[in-house]
């Protein structure tokens, strides 16, 4: 029998160990003690793998809270200023050549809404982003039962410092401001211009196209009127700015003489009767028709041409054909800002009022649309009414 083989003989052990072959070829190994480092495991660690380095976790909550806090900062100043730089201020830097004048110019006429965009998007990136990895953080350094605490100081500063403090900085040096901001959100536009893409896309999909005004004729209201109330503009003025707004608004029918109180010149009445009409009335211009019906008015004469003729014979045939002279005709439906641009451009002073079957429905002025800016002009020859009257008996109507 070889050695190998006798019982009781000594066989090394896998691990370098002694081991003892028994009878039988059992063998024993001495145990190994609990805590022994092995091969698997070293001693020296725990269980569970590595502990958190906190140092590490301080620095990546600290950057979340910063990149998030410094970006919505500045995205809420980039969209107070260019949504409050003054329209003024914007046309003097588009004539001062400035690249920055031109781009502001363009935005603010027709796509202010392509660098607001940008901005949002920069924005809500830098919330997402930087409350996301803040949290996470903060379980790495803190107890996770005190995240809520994290949490609501963590809005607060988001509300102070990205919106109130910036958004009032904005407003408050918008002019200032307007040249670089509006370069650093072009870069920005440049950036993130196939996204602005397909969100420009998607919400004409959802509005429609709807063009809206710069501004509103009850927006110029209230500031004229605010204006007159803080004292920037006196009442007499911002009278005037609501009675140019409200030209847009006005129709002819709401200031037209109407056709019952229409004074003209007939070519079935003979020279006096006509110059005795001209002297009452104290009008300067006259409608003119052949048959003395006002849907059959062929011009307009003025008082001056007729007042010149030699008027010795009371039934002196009149040349009206050498007096009138062409006169302009509006639908009552026409708004008083076009009334007030056809005077101005083909010099004229009266057009004639139609409905929408061709009838006449009255005369309009010059004077009856200023007068809608201004208040009511009178003259030397109209008898002015007094607004108060006071009674017999002292008291006032």
């Amino acid at each position: 029998m070889d050695d190998a083989e006798q019982p009781g003989s000594l066989q090394p052990s896998p691990i370098g160990a002694p081991s003892a072959t028994l009878p039988g070829g059992a063998s024993a190994t001495p145990p190994v003690a609990t805590g022994q480092a092995t091969e698997s495991q070293p001693a020296d660690l725990p269980p569970d793998g590595p502990p958190p380095d906190n140092g590490s976790a301080w620095i990546v909550l600290t950057a979340a809270v910063s990149f998030a806090l410094v970006i919505s900062f500045l995205c809420s100043i980039f969209e107070s200023v260019l949504l409050s730089v003054s329209r003024g201020h914007v046309e003097a830097m588009a004539k001062g050549g400035t690249r920055a004048g031109k781009i502001l110019e363009r935005w603010k006429k027709r796509h202010i809404e392509v660098p607001i965009a940008a901005i949002l998007i920069l924005n809500t990136l830098a919330h997402t982003v930087g409350a996301t990895v803040a949290g996470s953080s903060y379980e790495s350094v803190f107890d996770s039962s005190t995240l809520w605490v994290f949490s609501l100081v963590f809005t607060l500063a988001v509300l102070l410092f990205t919106e109130i403090i910036p958004k009032t900085l904005g407003v408050a040096f918008a002019n200032r401001l307007a040249g670089p901001v509006t370069l650093f959100v072009r870069g920005l536009v440049v950036l993130l211009a196939p996204l602005l893409y397909l969100t420009s896309k998607l919400s004409k999909a959802l509005t429609g196209k709807q063009k809206r005004p710069v501004t509103s004729v009850e927006e110029i209201h209230l500031l004229a009127a605010l204006g007159s109330r803080e004292g920037d503009v006196g009442p007499r003025v911002a009278s005037f700015i609501e009675g140019v707004a409200s030209l847009k608004e006005l129709t002819v029918r709401d200031v037209m003489v109407p056709r019952g109180g229409i004074v003209y010149l007939s070519g079935d009445k003979n020279l006096n009767e006509n110059l005795e009409l001209v002297r009452s009335s104290g009008h300067s211009r006259f409608p003119f028709t052949p048959t003395a019906d006002l849907d059959d008015v062929e011009g307009v004469v003025l008082a001056k041409e007729l007042l010149f003729l030699e008027h010795d014979d009371p039934g002196a045939v009149v040349d009206w054909n050498m007096l009138k002279t062409p006169l302009r005709v509006v639908p009552d439906g026409k708004h008083l800002n076009e009334v007030l641009r056809l005077f101005q451009d083909q010099r004229k002073h009266l057009s004639l009022v139609v409905d929408e079957y061709g009838g006449t429905q009255g005369v309009v002025t010059l004077e009856d649309v200023l007068e809608e800016i201004v208040g009511e002009i009178e003259d030397e020859t109209d008898r002015v009414e007094p607004l108060i009257i006071t009674r017999s008996d002292g008291s006032l109507m």
